[in-house]
């Protein structure tokens, strides 16, 4: 028995499908031959709002994976039926050798006033698209799932930042509120998406920059990008 993914890097989203965690039977699969052991653990403060946490260990052998995964709750009262706001998972595979660790958390600072969701992922291992290499990842956010964060449910601000072999990407966006006008009451955001990218060859002359800056204001928002390739 093995988790039903064929690659370490899909074993987050396998776990982030409902319902979330890989304790779910509907996410493992048979294996000839494959074993799996698990170590499910619960720690929490006197006071539980201080502290929650529960951890599931799991060691399938003979492929060698170890999987570490925990929901973990801090300063809230956990809620029957409601995930935790902070979900983490570890693997490591110690035959091919790879590893890959995801933090995410969606937290609401002041209740209705400060909320922050986001996740951050780093990577090591053979290269998806060339399993003779290896390459690495770490990203704070990505640019399809940036790490966002929302004031009175008005100011909200992404951003997310990505380094791999050769080249880094990073993009930001912030939005704010118009005044309403005599007529009606209007939103206005105001979006700086830079979504930069830059990439090195190697060499100390060798790497080249260039950006494009676009300005336009369509339907109420005003945008501008910058690339760097």
């Amino acid at each position: 028995m093995r988790p039903n993914a064929d690659q370490i890097t899909d074993y987050f989203p396998l776990s982030t499908q409902p319902p979330i965690g890989l304790d779910q039977p509907s996410k493992w699969r048979e294996a000839c031959d494959s074993h799996a052991i698990g170590l499910g653990v619960n720690i929490a403060t006197i006071n539980p709002r201080i502290l929650n946490l529960a951890a599931l260990f799991t060691f399938v052998y003979p492929e060698l994976l170890l999987l570490i995964e925990g929901h973990a709750g801090i300063l809230q009262l956990p809620e029957p039926g409601k995930e935790p706001p902070f979900h983490a998972l570890m693997a490591f595979d110690l035959d091919e050798p790879s590893a890959l660790i995801n933090v995410s958390g969606k937290y609401e600072l002041l209740k209705g006033i400060i909320s922050a969701e986001g996740m951050t992922e780093a990577y090591y291992g053979p290269n998806p698209s060339d399993t003779s290499k290896t390459t690495y990842r770490i990203a704070l956010g990505e640019k399809q799932r940036p790490i966002s964060s929302k004031v009175l449910q008005l100011f909200q601000s992404n951003s997310y930042f990505v380094v791999e072999p050769g080249h880094w990407q990073l993009g930001c966006g912030i939005g704010f509120p118009r005044k309403a006008t005599a007529s009606r009451s209007r939103l206005f955001d105001l979006k700086l998406m830079p979504a930069v990218k830059a990439r090195f060859s190697g060499g100390p002359h060798s790497s080249t920059v260039s950006s494009v800056w676009r300005e336009k204001l369509d339907s109420g928002f005003l945008r501008r990008d910058s690339t760097w390739a």
